[in-house]
């Protein structure tokens, strides 16, 4: 079997070589129609595939409020329901808090100051993500509240720049936004969630006193994620969240009488929003790829049709017809193959180029990178397009009639028609692919050129922002803030 295989290869490979100009437009089109599957897999396997850099990270949940009276969905919390949350609901092991907004913090080293991107957290962020500094410590829950909260906990990124990676920068104080807190821990390479502008990690440094003001249960800001007991499902986390929901509307009307929460598994949520498109564009590039393939096979099947007496002949000789067929299948592997291999770069450049103007993956977990996931789906897509285009024309060119077809020189009669029939048909289903590509595509410029003219409803130009108290900032600064206001505020 391996000898015979072999043979059928080298055969292959000098029949290829005698054709270059159906080798190269078939090798063409296949590795267009493979290009972009992969390029689309690619970022696709950042998004729905790759591991989260995370312990256990199928027990994380994300947390989020409901309001129907301002049509909220998934909001940021309010820091105190979050705090009720995580004492009264049974199923969690733990909750955590962060800001889902990078804070901009000035460090100065050497007298020059320089502006550095800081998350504020809860003290127990990294160890309900079940992540372990690389030097040094985490944080500890107390270290949440103001009081002991003069720490930090740094980047690799930012430890390597600034410090040289020396692991004795632990227990020094820096000067970071007028104080001087101490340095922790060093975070592993890599891990800068939730945003890649990470350079630290702050607690908030919360007053004790700021729990029973109103507005800690007011204004919603922060982003909760929680751990679930070992053995709980999401459906009994949120069965028991709800009851704690319904008992805080009860006990605080003024500011929980409709408001409600929710929880997803962590991953669900960080993709929520490109779930959808992603989809749509592996849809697209399949039914490209499947255009290619009826490409492809409109021309093996010509090619097969002028091969008839060919293999007719070698019948008559004495040819198996599962040996004829076996031939021709191993011609489109090998076609399949080079497609394959010439698809893999040009679709993993092309998505390294989209990825210079817009990081691909989820924001602060994952990346786009070139891993085995990706090499095995173009290896699996170009196996399954060779069997797809090679398999109808040699059935046809093996199931000839072999008298007929040294008559007839194997041009003309009955299975020439046959073939030109088959190719038709092939046709027919080009233009209907093609056909509905081509409408998806403008329909998807169009969405896009509408939304690039949607008016905002405020001036877009001339306008300054304001963000935010900074955590910092005694309860007092909150009184105001009305209840009306929407998620992210």
């Amino acid at each position: 079997m391996l000898e015979s295989t072999i043979q059928d290869l080298r055969f292959a490979l000098r029949t290829l070589r005698r054709n270059p100009g159906f080798t190269a437009t078939a090798v063409a089109v296949l590795a267009l129609g493979i290009g972009a599957n992969t390029a689309i897999f690619s970022a696709a396997d950042a998004f729905f595939f790759r591991p989260l850099p995370f312990g256990d990270a199928d027990r994380l949940v994300m947390l989020y409020e409901t309001n129907p009276d301002y049509h909220w969905m998934h909001a940021t919390g309010a820091p105190a329901n979050v705090l009720d949350w995580r004492e009264q609901v049974d199923a969690f092991a733990d909750v955590a808090a962060y800001t889902d907004f990078v804070d901009k913090a000035t460090y100065v080293h050497e007298g020059e100051p320089e502006l550095v991107g800081v998350t504020r957290v809860t003290g127990n962020f990294f160890s309900v993500l079940d992540v372990t500094p690389e030097v040094g410590r985490g944080f500890t829950w107390d270290e949440t509240w103001e009081g002991d909260d003069d720490v930090i906990v740094l980047s690799h990124a930012f430890w390597v720049s600034h410090f040289g990676a020396d692991p004795s920068v632990v227990g020094r104080r820096i000067q970071f936004s007028g104080s001087s807190p101490t340095i922790l821990g060093i975070m592993p390479a890599g891990f800068h969630y939730p945003s890649p502008g990470v350079d630290a990690w702050s607690p908030w440094g919360w007053n004790p006193a700021q729990r029973q003001a109103v507005s800690f249960r007011r204004a919603h800001w922060v982003r909760p994620i929680a751990r679930l007991k070992a053995g709980v499902s999401p459906e009994q986390a949120n069965a028991s969240l709800q009851v704690v929901v319904k008992r805080l509307q009860q006990d605080f009307p003024e500011t929980n009488r409709v408001m409600g929460a929710g929880l997803m598994p962590l991953r669900d949520f960080l993709v929520m929003d490109v779930r959808g498109a992603m989809l749509v564009l592996l849809g697209a590039v399949a039914l490209l790829l499947l255009l290619a393939c009826v490409n492809v096979a409109n021309l093996t099947l010509v090619r097969a049709s002028d091969r008839t007496r060919e293999m007719a002949l070698r019948l008559a000789l004495g040819a198996r017809r599962g040996r004829i067929v076996r031939q021709m299948l191993v011609e489109g592997m090998v076609l399949a193959v080079a497609g394959g291999a010439i698809g893999l770069g040009l679709g993993w450049a092309g998505v390294r180029l989209m990825a210079t103007q817009r990081p691909i993956g989820i924001v602060g977990a994952t990346t786009l990178t070139l891993d085995g996931r990706v090499v095995l789906f173009t290896l699996l897509v170009s196996l399954g397009s060779g069997l797809l285009f090679a398999l109808a024309p040699a059935l046809r060119t093996a199931g000839g009639d072999v008298h007929g077809a040294l008559a007839e020189g194997g041009r003309s009669g009955a299975s020439g028609r046959r073939a030109l029939r088959t190719a038709g048909g092939l046709v027919a289903v080009e233009v209907g692919l093609a056909v509905l590509l081509v409408v998806g595509a403008g329909l998807m410029v169009r969405t896009a050129v509408a939304l690039r003219n949607v008016d905002p409803g405020v001036p877009a130009t001339r306008t300054a922002t304001r963000c935010l108290p900074s955590s910092r900032t005694s309860s007092a600064a909150w009184k105001d803030v009305p209840a009306s206001r929407p998620s992210g505020w």
